[in-house]
């Protein structure tokens, strides 16, 4: 079953790879200038938090992430550093789109506040966890290029609880809304 899903995977991220690329092949010219700098907030399963997005050059954007959640018995924390590599950029009737692949690292922490949970040894879970994939990145006119709306679909691990606190793998999928200041 676990093959079956991740040639699943591969499948769908190849196949969006070659959608991405083939919208923005046509790119009229780029308009990424615009887009150097930008803070907003992301959600990929299962984490959703605040995140920075900044244009290296032309080619590379870099997105660090923070998230924090607290659910009373336990609370649930992320620090990620994720890389972008732009396909293209489109100019749409609506706006711009911009195709990317990324790859990324994160540290996550799960503390259990029960004493419950501690008296099992269930006290805190450090994890590194990665991920890889592919997004689109649009930008719409009504908003004068300054919002920035994100889709990303990709495979990796992160934190996972229960009964055991573990490592898991899985498809990674989510999106962010970022303002881009000049």
């Amino acid at each position: 079953m676990k093959k079956c899903i991740l040639l699943l995977l591969v499948f769908v991220t190849t196949y969006s790879w070659a959608q991405i690329n083939a919208i923005t092949a046509s790119s009229p010219k780029r308009r990424s200038n615009d887009h150097k700098f930008g803070i907003g907030v992301n959600y990929t399963w299962p984490s959703s938090g605040i995140s920075c997005r900044i244009g290296l050059n032309e080619k590379f954007k870099g997105q660090v992430s923070l998230a924090y959640r607290n659910y009373g018995i336990y609370s649930w924390s992320l620090i990620g550093l994720e890389m972008n590599y732009i396909f293209g950029d489109s100019k749409l009737g609506f706006g711009d789109l911009e195709g990317f692949g990324y790859a990324g690292i994160g540290r996550g922490t799960i503390s259990w506040k029960d004493p419950v949970y501690q008296s099992l040894g269930l006290e805190n879970f450090h994890w590194t966890g990665y991920n890889i994939g592919v997004g689109a990145e649009l930008f719409p006119d009504a908003f004068k290029n300054k919002i920035g709306i994100i889709g990303k679909l990709g495979f990796g691990s992160y934190g996972s609880y229960g009964v055991e606190t573990v490592l898991a793998t899985g498809l990674l999928y989510g999106g962010a809304i970022h303002f881009y200041i000049k």
